[in-house]
């Protein structure tokens, strides 16, 4: 995701450099944010196709909404158990493919900085991981700068 750092051998390509860091910082960082907030209004839906289950989830909670329409009670314990499994799995293919749209919106078709995003855990576990490249940005432009001081001092 991150290119290594380039120890420059001049004063001015060692803040050209600098700058590169950091704009790369900045922007995996907005990216990151913009995802993290989408990531906390996603949803995912499925209706049964009778129309008697409903299942809405969001990525922490795989039965945020379960609507079980009264006609459903006139249904086998073990067919309605069965309908929620079945509803519940499809909310959950409908909130994934919500997410790798969101990956995609951010990150382009080839989302390669995130790499390959399948449910929403995976988004945000990736979200972890680029808020530690962002922090490894800033120890990769603090080498820079350092290199840079001790050029000056020359």
């Amino acid at each position: 995701m991150s290119e290594p750092v380039r120890l420059p051998q001049s004063t001015e390509a060692a803040l050209r450099e600098l700058d590169r860091i950091a704009h790369g910082a900045r922007e995996r960082v907005a990216r990151s944010h913009e995802l993290q907030e989408r990531m906390a209004g996603l949803t995912g839906e499925a209706t049964s196709p009778d129309g008697l289950v409903r299942v809405v989830r969001t990525p922490g909670d795989p039965l945020h909404r379960l609507t079980i329409e009264p006609r459903a009670m006139r249904m086998y314990s073990v067919d309605l158990a069965e309908t929620i499994r079945t509803v519940a799995a499809e909310a959950r293919q409908d909130l994934d493919r919500n997410t790798r749209e969101v990956t995609r919106e951010l990150f382009g078709d080839d989302a390669a900085p995130l790499g390959a995003l399948t449910a929403p855990h995976a988004a945000q576990a990736k979200l972890a991981e680029l808020g530690e490249l962002a922090s490894s940005s800033a120890t990769d432009a603090a080498a820079v700068f350092e290199r840079l001081m001790r050029g000056l001092r020359r």
